[in-house]
């Protein structure tokens, strides 16, 4: 059910609850949680290009390094995972084999920050 709610979130965008409550925002494209300190914001993350039509994906990071990058599908099934043994700024993700769809993208800072971004793929 928790699923089902994050996915209405990140296809629809919501930003009905707030930091006080402890809630989610919702823009459409991402889901980010809501405290200041645990969120890596927009301008400091460039994801390119977004659908993917080529079989590769970019992530940069700015003032932060990137510790952990996971691709899930919509069921929850994890379709990519590395975990990075010394952070780093840049990564290219091939998508060899994974079908075209709506997938989540998590990235973790080196300081534990997150942010999930919805990541197209139309290869």
């Amino acid at each position: 059910m928790k699923l089902l709610f994050l996915i209405l979130l990140v296809f629809w965008g919501y930003s009905g609850l707030d930091a006080q409550t402890g809630g989610w925002q919702a823009s459409g494209n991402e889901v980010i949680g809501t405290s200041s300190s645990d969120v890596i914001g927009n301008q400091d993350v460039k994801i390119f290009p977004n659908p993917v039509t080529d079989k590769r994906v970019n992530i940069e990071v700015n003032n932060q390094a990137i510790q952990e990058l996971r691709i899930t599908n919509i069921a929850g099934a994890v379709i990519f995972a590395k975990r990075f043994q010394t952070p780093v700024t840049k990564h290219q993700i091939v998508l060899e084999n994974v079908p075209n769809g709506v997938y989540l993208l998590r990235i973790v800072s080196d300081s534990n920050i997150t942010r999930t971004s919805k990541l197209m793929i139309r290869n």
